[in-house]
């Protein structure tokens, strides 16, 4: 829900529908959208064809009347958490290494002291936090993850991994009921 009404937010974004098709795809519908000129895009997906990375942002929006862009994403929680700033900086590292010029990363989110008038005010009811600075000093790190993510991807046999807390945090794990598979029902 706090997805559309950001959108609303940017009354000329443009949605680059995603269903239905591969990254590569929806990477080709976002660069024929810019070069037709729209200023904001939803889901715009960035996709490098050298290593397979890819991307998708909830808002890319032109800086007016420029090849510049600034990288939206947009949270439903009341502030920004760290692994926000790990999902932009790796948002930005595709992006850029797509040939995007990003100028400014953005998060965001639901204003928590916004008490709703006679009218909603969307401008009143969102909050961004300019987290290039912390973006640009993460992309050292993001390199060094992306590696290691493909070093993994070469792994001809499954990694032997333990259970434990960062099976939850900062969300439960997709795998967690392949890990989990021998651990019983009822079990500290």
């Amino acid at each position: 829900e706090i997805g559309d009404i950001a959108k609303t937010y940017f009354p000329n974004g443009k949605e680059i529908e995603t269903k239905n098709i591969s990254i590569a795809e929806a990477a080709n519908v976002t660069n024929n959208e810019i070069k037709l000129g729209s200023d904001v895009l939803f889901e715009a997906t960035a996709f490098n064809e050298e290593n397979g990375t890819n991307a998708r942002i909830d808002i890319l929006q032109r800086i007016e009347k420029s090849d510049n862009w600034n990288l939206i994403e947009v949270k439903s929680s009341s502030e920004v958490k760290a692994h926000q700033l790990s999902d932009i900086s790796y948002q930005y590292n595709v992006f850029t290494k797509c040939g995007f010029k990003i100028e400014k990363c953005f998060i965001m989110y639901p204003n928590k002291e916004y008490v709703l008038s006679e009218k909603f005010n969307i401008e009143k009811f969102f909050k961004f936090e300019d987290l290039t600075d912390q973006v640009l000093d993460e992309q050292q790190n993001i390199n060094n993850q992306i590696e290691i993510m493909f070093n993994v991807l070469e792994k001809k046999s499954e990694l032997n991994i333990p259970i434990g807390r960062k099976c939850f945090s900062p969300f439960d794990c997709g795998y967690k009921a392949y890990c989990w598979s021998d651990i019983p029902e009822y079990s500290v």
